[in-house]
């Protein structure tokens, strides 16, 4: 049970850095973000990448320490040759760590300012679409042979469209903040148009993660009394409950909150609402992904 919490830890944080860093790159490319993110954002993709790269090697390091049985004298080098280059893992999550890696190298040379006019920021992004991509080769969406579509492709999908959304509330929040301190018309002009553009992307997100997400429980669920039955299928409830809460708190933001950004004394009381709300969201999400990070470690019904 400690081996399992452990894991499941290591395989949470390294979950959320993958998401935060592709949420974070995408971000200025559909929302205005101003002065507020040239610097944080540099500093999310960072901290992500070596987040992302050391949860990555202690994930599998208490993985072999748990397959080998040796906590002490490691592995031989048989056995990690096996491990590495004998598995469909062992190449994928190489890939996997090497993506992070390269994310975080590109991070290092972004500059201040014209955050999207740079040749690095699309790079960036298209990095950190990979870094979630090659998780989707890994686990239960690999070996997934009975779904209606194909289980890589579909969790693909499924991972991008949460990354979007999960990741990018932590860019949302700082814009809103950044706008809260600024105070003038104009700031809060920019947080409120970045809150309906993420609000747009949002929808598009939501609708992909349901379609993928109901592919994706098809492919592990055998019947409906498996979801209470299992253990599989109790923390897969849970993550649908929570992620209806998500979208519940979503809804509020877009239709209540939103629309009172209008005059400067309202919109200040607003948007420190939308902040504690957007906090809520990104906390909500978090624990959704707490939950997908031990789905991941139980085996599915199917």
């Amino acid at each position: 049970m400690p081996t399992f919490a452990i894991l499941a830890f290591v395989r949470w944080v390294h979950f959320a850095a993958a998401m935060i860093l592709f949420g974070s790159s995408l971000f200025p490319f559909y929302a205005p973000t101003g002065r507020f993110l040239d610097r944080p954002l540099r500093r999310i993709v960072i901290g992500a990448g070596v987040v992302g790269l050391i949860t990555g090697l202690l994930w599998v390091m208490f993985l072999l320490i748990q397959l080998v049985g040796d906590s002490e004298g490691g592995s031989t080098l048989e056995e990690l040759t096996a491990f590495f280059l004998d598995t469909s893992f062992g190449p994928t999550w190489i890939a996997h760590l090497a993506l992070f890696a390269l994310a975080l190298l590109v991070g290092v040379t972004l500059r201040r300012n014209s955050w999207t006019a740079r040749p690095q920021a699309f790079g960036l992004a298209a990095v950190a679409a990979g870094v979630l991509v090659s998780q989707a080769f890994i686990g239960h969406a690999a070996a997934a042979m009975g779904s209606p579509l194909p289980g890589p492709a579909v969790h693909a999908i499924h991972l991008l469209a949460s990354g979007a959304w999960i990741g990018g509330l932590v860019p949302l929040g700082l814009v809103l903040l950044g706008a809260r301190r600024a105070g003038d018309a104009h700031s809060l002009g920019r947080g409120r148009d970045a809150l309906r553009r993420f609000s747009t992307m949002g929808m598009l997100a939501v609708g992909l993660i349901i379609l993928s997400g109901v592919n994706n429980a098809l492919s592990r669920i055998d019947s409906p009394e498996s979801l209470v039955a299992t253990d599989y299928g109790r923390v897969l409830l849970t993550k649908v409950a929570l992620f209806v809460l998500m979208v519940a708190l979503a809804a509020i933001n877009r239709f209540a909150l939103l629309p009172r950004l209008s005059g400067r004394a309202c919109g200040s009381v607003a948007l420190d609402s939308l902040i504690r709300m957007i906090a809520a969201e990104e906390v909500v999400g978090m624990l959704i992904l707490a939950a997908v990070a031990i789905l991941g470690m139980l085996a599915p019904p199917l």
